[in-house]
């Protein structure tokens, strides 16, 4: 069966010794890291940062093996219009000695060409680093569909460079499960799973994206069907930031248990050829 990992926007900007021992204590094989949060809700947690932080860098590598977990991803590039690519460097330094394996980016530019070659700079950047790298679409970027996505990952032309599958920009795009399972699963580099209504938030796409996803099976995503197409033994995160019921006063520990539990019930029913589609 399939890894399940608690991606690393789902904590906001929890430390990352507390993030750790949080997925090992509720049973998650993996999790994400980035130099520093990515998302956060202001004066929830400490701050904190892996830059120029030797020491909580070996506090990270020493907690992932203690508890028996994995890192699956690194996250926090972002490919800005304007920006050099080139400063992203010193954080896939950070990452390789942190112990990722590979790192997500996002593209905010607009110029689709400009947007593939620097696409392909960053991925050389990581190759150089044994990182390998992947592209995610998110609708109303640069990059905001599966078939930008795939061109760009064809345009790169490397097998360490691959596709970030995310449930809520995959349906929302206009994608399909059935587009999924006609993919090579060699491009699939990583999953993200969570669950959203159908329409848009009023705050907007990218604030419920950043903060406001539901539990696997709490929304309207038709997510049997994507969990019956995605390859079989490959880690699905799970991409889970609740800010209002955090704000709320709800742990994280009754927050992320039962998505834990709805998504290896979604596994399964698919192990078992018992989907509903």
């Amino acid at each position: 069966m399939n890894r399940i990992g608690l991606d690393f926007i789902s904590v906001l900007g929890l430390p990352p010794l507390d993030y750790i021992a949080l997925a090992a204590r509720l049973g998650y094989t993996d999790i994400g890291i980035a130099p520093g949060p990515v998302v956060s809700v202001p004066d929830l947690f400490p701050a904190w940062t892996l830059r120029d932080n030797p020491g909580l860098i070996r506090d990270v590598r020493a907690a992932v093996a203690d508890h028996g977990l994995h890192i699956a991803v690194g996250e926090g590039f972002f490919l800005l219009p304007g920006g050099d690519v080139a400063a992203s460097a010193a954080d896939l330094d950070l990452l390789a000695e942190v112990g990722a394996p590979r790192c997500t980016i996002v593209s905010f530019e607009g110029d689709r060409a400009l947007a593939f070659d620097r696409l392909a700079q960053f991925a050389e950047l990581a190759t150089a680093r044994g990182l390998g790298a992947q592209i995610e679409f998110v609708p109303g970027l640069g990059i905001g569909d599966l078939p930008t996505a795939l061109a760009a990952v064809e345009h790169v032309g490397r097998p360490d460079f691959g596709l970030v599958i995310d449930a809520m920009h995959l349906f929302r795009s206009g994608a399909s499960a059935a587009d999924v399972a006609a993919l090579d699963p060699a491009i699939i580099a990583h999953i993200q799973l969570c669950d959203v209504p159908v329409a848009v938030a009023a705050e907007g796409y990218g604030y419920e994206a950043s903060f406001e996803r539901l539990c696997p099976g709490a929304g309207e995503l038709p997510l049997q069907s994507l969990v019956d197409a995605l390859p079989r033994g490959r880690t699905i995160g799970l991409e889970i930031p609740m800010k209002t019921r955090t704000l709320a006063g709800d742990s994280f520990d009754d927050q992320f248990a039962p998505c834990l539990a709805a998504t290896r019930a979604m596994l399964a029913l698919s192990e078992n050829g018992a989907t509903a589609g």
